[in-house]
């Protein structure tokens, strides 16, 4: 009768660890971490508010693991239904925003910097760590997705807790991404990399597209293009050219554009070929 009596309460542990409680604090989840600006949205998909009261984040990276936050940081906070919390890795949270929290707020420590890998962070809803069931969510994610053995240090544990897919699955970063979002809204506890989508720089044109030409007297025309402000910083010029041949485009202006549209004045007769181009890197001296 021993045996079965053991049997019986390890059944009895698992369903304790699958309650309904445990599956209320799992709909608090990471939604987005954003690599620009190194913050960290925790969002409410469930139907009721929880306390985080006890919660503590754990983090890891490929130079330190099991860095945790203060035992009391979330002490008296509140997530509220379909509400979220943002955590500033870089203490830069805009002052009067109760939903922005400076990490230096919560105590103990995290992994540093919040780069793009090997990183990986576990949310856990009460301690200690060791136990998979009081793991809330787990994310990692590395560059090319390349699995590191030091940054998954939680990932066996997250994978017991149903919380994530498989411990040597990272989501795919590059040295340029700028966020990862979840994708899957509905509260689910499982996510694995498929379950995100990572968003990248969008790559620079070497052209924008003119919308509109329009000649308000003989040698005076108008000029529209595409947005500037969705393409970075990069700089662009007007050229022009009268029979489009490779070497014939020669710039309107030496200044690089700033606005969406512009009058040229003085051309000459004749036809008049636009176009609007990258402008090439200065020569260095």
């Amino acid at each position: 009768m021993q045996p079965m009596k053991k049997l019986a309460a390890t059944l009895l542990l698992a369903v304790l660890s699958l309650s309904p409680l445990a599956a209320q604090n799992r709909a608090i989840q990471i939604r987005e971490v954003n690599l620009a600006t190194s913050v960290l949205e925790l969002h409410n998909f469930g139907n009721v508010d929880i306390s985080l009261n006890g919660w503590r984040f754990c983090s890891h990276d490929e130079d330190q693991d099991r860095r945790y936050s203060g035992s009391s940081g979330l002490n008296g906070r509140t997530l509220a239904v379909g509400e979220s919390l943002f955590f500033h890795f870089l203490n830069d949270a805009p002052a009067g925003d109760a939903t922005a929290i400076n990490i230096s707020s919560l105590g103990g420590s995290f992994a540093l910097p919040l780069d793009r890998g090997p990183y990986a962070i576990e949310i856990y809803l009460r301690s200690p760590f060791g136990i998979a069931a009081n793991i809330a969510d787990h994310l990692q994610w590395n560059i090319d997705g390349i699995d590191n053995t030091r940054a998954d240090f939680r990932s066996d544990l997250a994978v017991n807790a149903g919380t994530w897919t498989d411990a040597n699955a990272w989501i795919n970063t590059t040295p340029e991404s700028l966020t990862i979002n979840l994708t899957d809204t509905t509260g689910a506890a499982l996510h694995g990399p498929a379950n995100f989508v990572v968003a990248e720089p969008l790559p620079f044109p070497e052209s924008l597209a003119i919308t509109n030409i329009e000649v308000s007297s003989i040698g005076d025309v108008s000029l529209s293009w595409e947005d500037l402000s969705s393409f970075g910083t990069i700089d662009y010029i007007i050229e022009t050219s009268t029979d489009l041949t490779p070497d014939s485009w020669e710039p309107v202006f030496t200044d690089p554009i700033q606005e969406t549209s512009t009058v040229i004045t003085g051309l000459g007769d004749g036809p008049q070929f636009f176009r609007v181009v990258a402008s090439p890197p200065s020569s260095a001296s």
